[in-house]
């Protein structure tokens, strides 16, 4: 049966006839019907309203993210190990395991491990965090190097490899 919307009939109340003609059309299953999509929309609007909430947070300071990760590693790694505590520890993703592969250092290591590199006591510690495991410690050096515009690079290495494919968190 359509209905057809006169001049007087605002949205709202063509909206509110069509759901009263479901319900009474399929009865139980017209409520159930109306139910599940009422919550749908619901679970829909609440995810839409948290997500957008943490794009602003992150958006306001995006380091908050890599400082409660780092946290996270140090208090993982501080479990099984003494740490430094007078030095901060800059924490890394092994994003490809395949182009570490020429380095002693990084020999065991696999996709996701975490490096945890502290500059001050120059210490450099490869940690699988899903197994809860230190994979290897080593020193680590820092060569200095000039470049062509002036500025000073370095490059830090574990024993005797150079650490550079992997992501920063």
């Amino acid at each position: 049966m359509p209905i057809t919307r006169g001049s007087n009939t605002t949205a709202s109340e063509h909206a509110s006839s069509v759901v009263n003609e479901v319900i009474k059309k399929e009865g139980k299953k017209g409520k159930k019907a109306i139910v599940i999509l009422v919550l749908i929309a619901l679970a829909g609007l609440l995810g839409t309203g948290y997500f957008y909430n943490r794009y602003n947070s992150l958006k306001k300071n995006p380091n908050v993210e890599a400082q409660k990760e780092m946290e996270t590693i140090v208090g993982k790694l501080g479990k099984l190990m003494v740490l430094p505590t007078d030095d901060t520890p800059t924490v890394a993703t092994v994003a490809d395991k395949d182009r570490l592969s020429g380095q002693s250092f990084f020999a065991n290591a696999q996709n996701g491990d975490k490096l945890v590199v502290y500059t001050k006591t120059k210490k450099a510690i490869l940690f699988r965090e899903k197994e809860n495991k230190i994979i290897e410690v080593a020193p680590i050096y820092f060569e200095n190097n000039a470049t062509s515009t002036g500025a000073n690079t370095a490059t830090v290495t574990p024993g005797a490899a150079e650490v550079n494919p992997v992501e920063n968190e």
